[in-house]
């Protein structure tokens, strides 16, 4: 008992500051009631310099906002070898630096930018993630982003891999324009920007666009498509001098080949499919010449009917003067 009583009279007997050197560097420092360890000036109640090694760690009290009663956290390593830092506490686990705050609460909800998560996950801001910024193919970051852009303040959103016409989604609210990228066996399935630059076709349902800027593979249901046509409208056929041809001659086409002139036969539409803008402005043009059809046979009409009536007129008179002679 007597080196513990010895040891117990030199605590209660010591200055307000003092020094034990153990050796080397190693001191501890008790200075005015705080105690330093590898340091000779403490500025806290316990101000280590160097590493600490510790089984566990335990803080109660609290930090403010009326915090009651004695919340607790601890840190430590769980002791099932599986080398796993475990940071408990109650009600939650708040983490806050300057005006960024990240909050894990009791029922599990991670809130980022926010303290109040009330889902799994609460995000309070932009989110961006830079998978690769040196893309040795690309002068362009790999990126994952969502959030407001520092120049314009326009809403976007891009997911780009292999860009710039590339691999990848980019929608772009800052110039109006919508790149929507996706390559397969080496063509460009899918690419389309509001700016008319001509980046590629879209294919829907199907892998290969076949070369068409649009191309579906399947039914497609629409009110109203509005086609426009490059090729010459075929008005020319109410032109003057316009030849029709001869309706013998039409009857002798459309029996060798079972379709009228100019229009595709069976055989090709089933191979090629139909090209509607081409296919009504055909149409059309036959609508026309079927009008100047008629209208011819109605002269020939309106010739006849004209000679039939002054045929009966001739008629009519000679058997009247006929019956006056008798």
């Amino acid at each position: 008992m007597k080196p513990y009583f010895l040891l117990l009279l030199l605590l209660v007997t010591l200055p307000a500051s003092a020094q034990w050197i153990t050796s080397g560097n190693h001191t501890i420092h008790i200075n005015t009631g705080f105690v330093g360890i590898g340091t000779a000036s403490p500025g806290t109640p316990l101000d280590i310099n160097g590493e600490t090694r510790a089984a566990a760690f335990r803080v109660a009290g609290g930090l403010g906002d009326n915090v009651n009663g004695a919340p607790w956290y601890g840190l430590g390593v769980l002791n099932n070898n599986t080398n796993i830092v475990q940071l408990a506490g109650f009600p939650g686990i708040r983490f806050t630096t300057g005006g960024g705050q990240i909050m894990i609460n009791s029922d599990g909800y991670l809130g980022v930018g926010t303290i109040t998560p009330d889902q799994r996950l609460v995000v309070n801001g932009n989110i961006k993630s830079i998978l690769d910024q040196n893309y040795p193919a690309k002068n362009v970051v790999t990126l994952v982003g969502l959030g407001t852009s520092g120049i314009t303040g326009a809403q976007n959103w891009a997911i780009r891999g292999v860009y710039q016409h590339g691999n990848g989604v980019s929608l772009n609210a800052n110039g109006g324009d919508l790149d929507i990228i996706k390559s397969f066996n080496g063509n460009t399935v899918l690419a389309t920007k509001t700016d008319g630059s001509p980046l590629g076709n879209v294919a829907i349902g199907t892998t290969n666009p076949h070369g068409y800027r649009l191309a579906v593979g399947g039914d497609m249901i629409a009110e109203s498509v509005t086609v426009k046509l490059q090729g010459q409208w075929p008005d020319f056929v109410f032109a003057q001098g316009y030849k029709l041809l001869p309706l013998e001659s039409l009857q002798r086409y459309i029996r060798s080949t079972q379709h009228l002139p100019g229009l595709p036969a069976a055989k090709a539409l089933a191979e090629n499919g139909v090209n509607l803008g081409e296919m009504v402005r055909l149409q059309t043009k036959k609508i026309e010449e079927l009008t100047l059809y008629l209208l011819q046979e109605h002269k020939k009409n309106a010739d006849l009917a004209h000679r039939l009536a002054k045929l009966e007129r001739t008629m009519k008179a000679r058997s009247h003067h006929s019956s006056i002679k008798h």
